[in-house]
């Protein structure tokens, strides 16, 4: 399959992944996810996620501060990518 070709999601979390994909977005780590409806060309394709609002809500919850968030995300960032099926729907 060529390169970016497939719809594909980014999912993004602050805190362990775990359980089935289907089951990714309801998970208490969840943050949020982009996605792209696959390229055809060798342009960059570019998206984001805002976690100012998690990683607030981990400030207030005692487990860091505003001044080791950097550090923080470092530890318990994660991301997982899922791909969209070419079967039909």
């Amino acid at each position: 399959m060529p390169k970016g070709e497939q719809p594909y999601s980014v999912y993004v979390f602050l805190g362990e992944v775990t359980g089935r994909a289907a089951e990714w977005a309801g998970h208490e780590s969840f943050v949020g996810l982009t996605s792209t409806l696959g390229t055809h060309s060798d342009v960059p394709v570019k998206g984001s996620v805002d976690v100012t609002e998690a990683l607030e809500k981990k400030i207030e919850a005692g487990e860091t501060t505003a001044e080791k968030a950097v550090d923080y995300l470092k530890a318990n960032l994660r991301w997982r990518v899922l791909f969209v099926s070419r079967l039909p729907v």
